[in-house]
């Protein structure tokens, strides 16, 4: 699949595991790409209460690991690090606490939990790393599946595709990486800007489907 994608244009690719990068850049040749990996490091920036409404949400900070040809390959190679950790002094959101990594000298991109079915890292953090000066990066797609976007759904577009339309439609997202189980779903999420595109009125749906997607719960 990423050499599928690779002859398909995608120059950012993601890897669990540093020690996947020899099978990544065999895969991959001399093209020139983006590679974020992950670092099992501690987690960094500040601190947030395990009470925390959105301390399921993912925040990563990717910081520069090579950038420098041949010494890892072709590639721009970014690690990424947890944000935050929790404690009982904590900020009240994982948002707050992962304000701390807004920092170039710290990050060179952040990562975030964004689908249709978790928006909760919140437009305000999102502007904050835009005015950082930092990439944001789209990330645990496809979500879970929600009747809000099933309902935008077309013979021209397919669910997944929706929501990677839905995704990218926020002025702060960068990229948005996917994880498709077969090559199937990666033509499928590579089909996505060629689909019948969502209309304002339509991604004003997935926001307001999110916002009110307790309603009658008890």
């Amino acid at each position: 699949m990423a050499r599928l994608a690779k002859d398909a244009g995608v120059d950012v690719f993601h890897l669990e595991n540093s020690d996947d990068l020899p099978w990544l850049a065999e895969a991959l040749g001399p093209s020139p790409a983006t590679i974020l990996v992950g670092t099992r490091a501690p987690a960094i920036g500040g601190r947030y209460r395990p009470d925390a409404p959105d301390r399921h949400v993912r925040f990563v900070s990717f910081s520069v690991l090579s950038e420098l040809l041949g010494a890892m390959g072709p590639y721009r190679v970014l690690g990424g690090w947890d944000i935050g950790t929790e404690a009982p002094d904590g900020a009240p959101t994982r948002a707050e606490a992962a304000r701390a990594a807004l920092d170039p000298a710290i990050s060179r991109a952040i990562g975030v939990t964004y689908t249709a079915g978790e928006q909760m890292a919140g437009l305000d953090f999102m502007r904050h790393a835009a005015r950082a000066g930092l990439g944001l990066i789209a990330m645990d797609l496809p979500g879970i599946e929600v009747p809000y976007l099933r309902d935008l759904t077309r013979p021209a577009r397919t669910r997944l595709q929706a929501e990677i339309q839905f995704v990218l439609a926020n002025q702060y997202v960068a990229c948005a990486l996917v994880r498709p189980e077969t090559p199937d779903q990666l033509r499928e999420a590579l089909g996505a800007g060629e689909a019948e595109p969502l209309t304002i009125l339509d991604v004003e749906r997935v926001i307001e489907g999110y916002a009110h997607r307790l309603d009658g719960c008890m």
